[in-house]
């Protein structure tokens, strides 16, 4: 393991197997209550948590969603995790996109695991640090869990239709269906 980060806390394992990952930790990995974690065994005999994403491990659905999507919206599409973007449709820079944060406002709005549709008088900016506006947000929900979003953005601040809204709630189904499976 190259990039071993010692962080000088020691934690005892209790009675039952569990360690308790400091707050300092959870807060700088951003890991919440209910977040899933993979534990790998290193050849070495290190043992490695790393945040799990659903969403991360359909990415290969993601990005052919995203595509399918767009050509039938003509919008550009996000597929994001619940912290950051997963995949997006061809026709956006994807090397400035993918990967960046979701933002704090999207983040809040997602919790509430409803589908964001724009208004005139709501802008929202689901990306931090891009400047497309959320035109549908949908949250993708496995087994009462939110574990990702699907969203059509726009540079124009533009109402959605119906059908935009229909089309990204059958993709996040989809999303839905492929993480049960």
């Amino acid at each position: 393991m190259s990039a071993r980060r010692a962080t000088g806390i020691v934690r005892r394992i209790d009675s039952l197997g569990r360690i308790v990952i400091p707050k300092e930790i959870r807060r700088t990995m951003q890991i919440r209550e209910g977040d899933s974690l993979e534990i790998y065994v290193l050849p070495e005999g290190d043992i490695v948590l790393k945040k799990y994403s659903t969403i991360d491990e359909l990415g290969k659905y993601a990005e052919s969603y995203a595509n399918q999507l767009f050509k039938m919206t003509g919008n550009v599409v996000i597929i994001a995790d619940r912290e950051r973007v997963v995949a997006v449709s061809s026709n956006a820079a994807k090397q400035d996109i993918v990967g960046k944060s979701v933002s704090a406002e999207f983040d809040r709005l997602m919790q509430k695991r409803k589908t964001y549709t724009a208004t005139k008088e709501s802008v929202l900016y689901p990306i931090q640090n891009v400047s497309y506006k959320g035109l549908v947000c949908v949250p993708i929900i496995s087994y009462g869990d939110l574990i990702g979003s699907v969203i059509l953005v726009d540079e124009k601040g533009e109402q959605a239709t119906e059908s935009q809204v229909k089309l990204a709630q059958f993709v996040g189904t989809l999303f839905t269906e492929q993480a049960i499976e």
